[in-house]
């Protein structure tokens, strides 16, 4: 599992392969893989593979609702602003007219029908915000699941399950562990910021940056 991506390519590959990621393992994305950092298609070229594998779990977060929201409408400011200009640029396309041509129908499906907005296990509930304690995944609105952030202690789902989030980036960029919900934004895309990479199994933490160094993590326990 690893948090927002943010188009950074170098430190994907590089926290992927310090973990030991391989053809056994299924990777679960918490959403945000795209915008800001300077390789938002590699970022997807890499992620379509896998799931075409049947290797990852991809979770919708903010940034690919704005996308999908620019593409359906033509209105565009809120995401180009909010790093969709970089993503436009790793696709060799300036803004002009036609950037909608820029991405697609693999791309375009990949975010619209692929991504989705939650995902639980028998032990995890992963969403790329935030979840509302006591409402179903099903009810959950759009605003918490997509938007909210958290600088205070979260409350504890009522399922009694582990919540595992992104979008908030941490203080320190190193993730924080609350006993009933795990927070994974570790700023990749910032310059002193790091990409994290979690084994479930073993809560083992793995970071990478956008220079592809490598760092073992810590916990900060809350």
């Amino acid at each position: 599992m690893v948090g927002d991506i943010h188009g950074c390519s170098t430190a994907l590959e590089a926290v992927l392969g310090a973990s030991g990621f391989d053809g056994n393992d299924k990777l679960i994305t918490l959403g945000d893989m795209i915008d800001r950092g300077p390789d938002t298609r590699g970022v997807l070229d890499f992620l379509i593979r896998l799931l075409s594998e049947g290797r990852l779990i991809p979770i919708r977060g903010n940034h690919e609702v704005m996308m999908r929201n620019a593409f359906d409408s033509g209105r565009d400011s809120q995401w180009l602003a909010s790093g969709g200009m970089q993503t436009l640029e790793s696709f060799g396309l300036a803004f002009n007219k036609e950037w909608r041509s820029c991405l697609t129908k693999d791309y375009r499906s990949f975010i619209v029908h692929d991504c989705l907005d939650y995902w639980e296990d028998e032990r995890f509930i992963f969403t790329h915000a935030g979840l509302e304690a006591g409402l179903s995944l099903s009810d959950q609105p759009h605003s918490t699941l997509f938007w909210s952030d958290y600088n205070l202690a979260p409350a504890p789902h009522f399922s009694g399950k582990t919540s595992i989030h992104g979008h908030t980036v941490v203080s320190g960029y190193q993730p924080m562990a609350w006993p009933h919900a795990w927070f994974l934004d570790t700023g990749a895309y910032l310059p002193d910021g790091w990409l994290s990479c979690v084994d479930i199994a073993t809560g083992n933490i793995w970071q990478a940056n956008q220079r592809g160094a490598i760092r073992q993590a810590q916990w900060t326990l809350v």
